[in-house]
């Protein structure tokens, strides 16, 4: 992949903070999704300017700091070839999209953030938090997003990214809390990126939350 290469050819944005789908028109053969890949998609059909004036959404829930959902991220693309692949960034995240290298903040860097206002203290320690798990498991924060464009571009669908801004995101959950929730979720975060299990404990967990049907961030 070109790094000079605009990775969002269509740059309209809409929605929030939710997971990343794919459509196909009406119009085309429809295609049936591998019985081992639907455990994590739901299909959705919706209205539709397209011929049959219906088009079938499919839509994949994902971990971001799992390999297991960077493969299955690109084997359903893979199958379904959707025209459009519509993806959860915001455009202030759109570097996840070209290939990096995965960086643990030192707590200068933190501070840094901090005083500089780029960040407040959740948005921080969860970045910082996610880059340990991330370093554990050997996965990029992510990752799953750039498969998709990948795939997406190998065969030329369509790109769409669709996001709040994640500072309004981060803003309004810490505004939303209360000192000692606030307090509570500091304590968390450090304790679990000061004691990080292992990768062997972090993919069971996954796992779980996954068979468990249960929202993770």
């Amino acid at each position: 992949m070109d790094p000079d290469q605009d990775p969002n050819p269509n740059p309209n944005s809409s929605g929030d903070d939710g997971g990343g789908g794919g459509g196909g028109g009406g119009g085309e053969e429809r295609r049936t999704l591998p019985e081992e890949l639907s455990k994590s998609v739901v299909v959705l059909e919706c209205e539709s300017s397209a011929v049959g004036g219906t088009c079938e959404v499919y839509l994949v829930g994902t971990a971001h700091i799992s390999k297991e959902s960077c493969m299955e991220v690109q084997a359903v693309i893979s199958s379904l070839k959707p025209q459009v692949v519509f993806l959860e960034l915001c455009s202030s995240r759109v570097g996840i999209l070209t290939p990096r290298d995965l960086h643990v903040p030192s707590v200068k860097e933190m501070i840094d953030t901090w005083k500089k206002k780029k960040n407040n203290l959740f948005g921080i320690l969860y970045s910082w938090l996610a880059a340990c798990m991330s370093e554990e498991l050997e996965v990029i924060p992510g990752a799953e997003f750039r498969v998709a464009f990948e795939e997406a571009q190998s065969y030329g669908g369509k790109v769409m990214l669709g996001d709040r801004p994640i500072d309004v995101t981060l803003r309004r959950t810490w505004g939303s809390m209360s000192l000692w929730h606030r307090t509570k979720l500091v304590y968390y975060l450090l304790f679990q990126g000061l004691f990080l299990p292992s990768a062997e404990d972090i993919n069971r967990l996954l796992k779980e939350m996954n068979d468990d049907d249960m929202l993770i961030l």
